[in-house]
């Protein structure tokens, strides 16, 4: 006898078929391509629920290990519970049994763990008073379905049991899922929690939980062990966690969580040498693994390159598949960790390429938000670090712009890099800014978007401004392929002698300082044309007093002298209550002729207050046209160097234009106040604790918490300040004599010249 019931669902899936047969209890989904199966023989327990209007079906079945686990079926009609008992009778030899569900909303019971569920009861307290019974059931728990289980409670409060559940990615969209649930359980009243000999009820509890959840258990050998010591340091997520690689998925055991990640849902390796002589290893996930209330994406391991060895349990197939003869590795703890990632999971592992920055680091320090870190550009992507990590494909790079840094003290000596996404889902468009980036970096970071063809929308060249497009990124090379130690490639390489010897041969490759660095000087038209084209207003670019020290003239400006205005330039674009008042504006004239000028402003302005939402759509819905029209314009609009063609106003004379002398790159770098430094140290942190503070209360904040330091407090700054004048003085020096000795070469070579134009003169003669 078999029947088939529609619009049923599976707990964890979607709604479909539930087929119930002699042989088989199946069921498949309407959607998807989810299906589930079990022989007749398998299924050994039937509850039905009612809750609400419908009532749902658990069903507990054997495995093929003969583990019982639970399956529940959702969407049942209440009136079809004597034919689905009929079909569990007939076909199976099970009763569905009814279980009533407490309704009452009480978050307290007792806890019954049978297999592999975990269920709560209602507390019902005997007549007496001296008893608590079981009552019915307010909830149940699969416990195959947890990730992870916490005791989150430390020394006397060791009660707090946290429960993690994988999510669930073939949910409908839009369909909520119990992801974490904490509970408490009361210590025995006369317990001294204060002895950690001792175990609470909830540490007892917990370590059944743990049994029956199998998350500490593993199948299977450990091939290669990493141990949480001194060598290596678990930034995110953060904690002390141990490594276990075995065949087919790794283990990340801490004192507290405990991860299983299958090498399947790895996408990515990294391995990226830091400024201070350590690495970051970097594994990406396509899952993210959840600690507390954090989602983690990448998991982001300080790792150090000091000589170490890790032992090897590869089978012989294993060892003639990888070409490994000896059982163990031995170098760079960061290169081992890295060979070992590879040869057991399969995974190709990315490093750095050929972009040296200007102190020939890998990376260029930088900030994300309020966060500092690392961005690292590859050879065929970015990646930022470490919290949270940022990963940056070329290939889904729309463009990027260089910006001016808009930090307190700072604007000439940092600049910003906006990295523009082509897709970014629903939400359109997205953004990274990166700032705070030092200056002497932009000619290299500008070389490499050229060599990488990465279009940059506001670049200057020595011709005029040029906005490149090149098309999108062509680079054909590839991750690092760890393979023989006799490879040495600038993509593709082993981690042996040969890189290392390479890592101590290295010579600083910099570039020439330019005049491109220029580009970011105060004053650039770059930044208003883009503000324009944006819609934003544009605000003076420094302070009166500035300006005054950069003019060579010494007459004021006269008064009625307007800035010069490109008449090529694209309109700017109406606002829906101008289209408004040019639209109104002849109407009131021609209803009131004898009405002022003023007055009519004023008329508009009234009128346009009493339209209802409905009235100012027609209007709106220009100025949105007008916007998109004038955005489009400004895209190809160049802003000219020089304005001196431009027309002048009628009776005013051209002023002369005066270009400011442009800064020798090679000029040392001024010295840094004590306040700077603790700025620089501070805001970060000051601007974390205070996320939604704007930049005018952040520099003010800065300057509070400054005040308030003692001098003792004030002392590392004061230092680290007259160490940088120290060094300001000794390059000012070397400066001055350079440009002395320059300067008398100079005049040698005119001089030379000189003669031998005389000479020439007079063999003419």
């Amino acid at each position: 006898m078999a029947s088939t019931i529609d619009n049923i669902g599976l707990y964890g899936s979607t709604v479909g078929k539930l087929n119930l047969s002699t042989s088989t209890l199946a069921w498949s989904s309407a959607t998807t391509s989810d299906k589930y199966s079990t022989t007749s023989s398998n299924v050994v327990h039937a509850e039905w629920t009612v809750y609400g209007k419908m009532a749902y079906l658990r069903v507990t079945v054997k495995d093929s290990d003969g583990k019982k686990s639970l399956r529940r079926f959702d969407g049942f009609a209440t009136s079809s519970f004597d034919s689905v008992k009929s079909q569990f009778l007939t076909n199976y030899d099970v009763e569905v049994v009814k279980t009533k569900m407490d309704l009452t909303g009480a978050s307290y019971g007792l806890p019954t763990l049978k297999d592999s569920r975990l269920t709560f009861n209602s507390n019902e307290v005997s007549p007496d008073g001296t008893e608590n019974n079981p009552g019915p059931e307010m909830m149940s728990l699969e416990m195959s379905e947890v990730s992870q289980c916490v005791m989150r409670g430390t020394g006397k409060d060791r009660n707090l049991i946290e429960l993690q559940f994988q999510d669930n990615d073939n949910l409908e969209k839009n369909s909520d899922q119990l992801v974490q649930i904490s509970f408490y359980v009361p210590p025995e009243a006369d317990m001294d929690l204060s002895d950690r000999s001792l175990k609470t009820t909830a540490e007892d509890l917990h370590a059944e939980l743990l049994q029956a959840s199998n998350i500490n258990s593993a199948t299977g050998s450990i091939i290669c062990e990493f141990k949480s010591d001194t060598l290596m340091k678990f930034l995110s997520p953060s904690g002390k966690y141990g490594i276990e690689l075995y065949d087919g998925y790794l283990r990340m055991q801490g004192s507290k969580y405990d991860f299983k990640i299958k090498y399947t849902d790895i996408s990515r390796l990294f391995l990226l040498n830091r400024p201070d002589g350590r690495a970051f290893f970097i594994v990406a996930l396509e899952k993210a693994v959840r600690q507390g209330q954090q989602k983690h994406s990448y998991l982001v391991i300080q790792v150090d390159k000091n000589d170490s060895t890790v032992a090897l349990n590869l089978d012989e197939e294993a060892k003639n598949k990888s070409g490994m003869k000896d059982e163990k590795l031995s170098g760079k703890f960061s290169n081992i960790m890295a060979k070992a990632f590879k040869l057991i999971t399969g995974k190709k592992v990315f490093v750095t390429g050929k972009f040296r920055g200007y102190r020939d680091y890998e990376a260029i320090p930088c900030s994300l938000k309020a966060n500092d870190g690392l961005l690292y550009p590859l050879e065929k992507q970015f990646i930022w670090l470490h919290r949270p990590p940022v990963l940056v494909r070329f290939e889904e790079i729309s463009s990027v712009e260089f910006q001016r840094y808009g930090g307190s003290g700072a604007s000439g000596r940092n600049f910003d890099l906006a990295i523009n996404l082509r897709n970014a889902g629903d939400g359109g468009s997205k953004e990274y800014v990166f700032s705070g980036i030092e200056k002497t970096e932009f000619p290299l970071l500008k070389q490499f978007l050229n060599e990488k063809k990465i279009k940059i929308t506001n670049l200057r060249e020595d011709n005029g401004r040029k906005s490149y497009n090149e098309g999108d990124s062509d680079d054909n090379a590839g991750p690092l392929d760890l393979g023989s130690a006799d490879e040495d490639s600038e993509d593709d390489g082993d981690y042996g002698d040969a890189d290392a010897k390479k890592e101590q041969d290295a010579e600083s490759s910099d570039d020439d300082m330019s005049d491109d660095d220029d580009d970011m000087s105060e004053g650039s038209d770059v930044e208003e044309a883009r503000k324009r084209a944006r819609g934003e207003p544009i605000t003076a670019k420094a302070p009166a007093k500035k300006r005054a020290k950069k003019t060579t003239s010494s007459s004021p400006r006269k008064k009625g002298t307007k800035k010069k205005k490109d008449p090529n330039a694209p309109k700017r674009a109406q606002t829906s209550f101008l289209i408004f008042s040019n639209a109104n504006r002849a109407k009131i004239k021609e209803e009131n002729p004898d009405i002022a000028f003023g007055a009519v402003a004023t008329k508009l302005s009234e009128m346009w207050k009493a339209c209802t939402e409905d009235d100012k759509i027609p209007y709106e819905e220009k100025a949105a046209e007008d916007k998109a029209r004038y955005q489009k314009e400004m895209e190809s609009y160049v802003p000219p160097d020089d304005l001196s063609d431009a027309p002048t106003p009628k009776g005013k004379k051209s002023p002369t234009k005066k270009k400011a002398a442009k800064k020798d790159p090679n000029a040392p770098k001024n010295a840094k106040g004590s306040y700077m430094f603790f700025s620089t140290a501070k805001r970060a942190e000051i601007k974390a604790e205070n996320p939604d503070i704007s930049f005018g209360e952040l520099s003010k904040k800065t300057g509070e918490v400054w005040k308030s330091l003692s001098v003792e407090d004030k002392q590392p700054f004061e230092d680290l300040a007259a160490e940088d004048k120290e060094r300001y003085n000794k390059e000012t020096e070397a400066y001055k004599k350079m440009k002395k000795e320059a300067l008398a070469m100079s005049s040698d070579s005119s001089s030379d010249d000189s003669d031998d134009s005389d000479s020439d003169s007079d063999d003419s003669d």
